[in-house]
């Protein structure tokens, strides 16, 4: 575990309890999500490649938006996750971004 990991569980340690599962939700969210596209990936791996393709496809014949910025995220768990890092000290914040 590194160091500022650790920093952050510390300070994390330090929220009310449901800040802190809020944020272990998510944490394991994006443990389980990072998992699940490695594995399916490992399974298929020509997959990756036939997706880069049709979403190139997609964007030379001007078909394809613009995906929605990473801060349009509403899902309750991101309001959670985000109410929770604002919580900590600013350095903390500083060091993760």
């Amino acid at each position: 575990m590194t160091d500022l990991l650790k920093r952050a569980f510390d300070a994390a340690s330090k929220l009310p309890p449901s800040d802190q599962d809020a944020l272990a939700a998510a944490i394991l969210a994006k443990v389980a999500v990072d998992g699940l596209w490695d594995a399916s990936f490992a399974r298929q791996p020509a997959a990756l490649e036939r997706l880069a393709d049709e979403a190139l496809t997609e964007h030379r014949l001007g078909r394809n938006q613009s995906p929605r910025p990473r801060s349009a995220l509403t899902s309750h768990t991101t309001e959670r996750f985000r109410k929770a890092f604002a919580g900590l000290p600013a350095q903390v914040q500083q060091q993760a971004r």
